[in-house]
């Protein structure tokens, strides 16, 4: 199952037509995404059902803004998130397929760098590859790198009941 998460940060007209056909020339069979607007809802969902695709959305009408720039608390916030949610069987795929010496940045803005974007998964879905397509955000597409994983089943025969 190839799965892509994506910040499109809102864009509109061409930009996100664009994006729509960045995503679709992946071919993936999950796509998630984040900053869909009211402006954009719209197009996403008539293109991407034209593609064959069930689309399930919503449009969050606030945000709060990150406020604090802080290098230090952001680490420790990334990784009290990727510790907790062990106990919800789940894991950071990223970081599950790469450890921690990987150091991408899925945002960038000045010399802030982040890695805001992740995939997270259960522990029963093993990791064919995961890795950030930088050339969306580094080419203006937005101003986030997407994230796409491979996943399958670790056992296909596992009784679900």
């Amino acid at each position: 199952m190839r799965l892509i998460s994506w910040n499109v940060n809102g864009r509109t007209g061409g930009a996100c037509s664009r994006q729509v056909d960045a995503i679709l020339d992946r071919d993936p069979d999950l796509i998630g995404l984040q900053e869909v607007t009211a402006a954009t809802d719209p197009q996403w969902r008539s293109r991407l059902t034209e593609a064959g695709y069930a689309v399930l959305s919503s449009v969050a009408l606030l945000s709060r803004p990150y406020a604090d720039p802080s290098i230090r608390r952001w680490e420790r916030a990334e990784l009290g998130i990727l510790v907790g949610l062990a106990t919800f069987g789940l894991r950071d795929v990223f970081r599950g397929f790469h450890g921690y010496a990987a150091q991408p940045a899925s945002w960038t803005k000045g010399i802030a760098e982040r890695r805001y974007d992740h995939i997270f998964a259960s522990n029963d879905m093993a990791t064919i590859s995961c890795d950030y397509i930088h050339d969306w955000r580094v080419f203006g597409l937005s101003d986030h790198s997407a994230i796409e994983a491979v996943l399958q089943p670790e056992n296909l025969n596992r009784d679900t009941r």
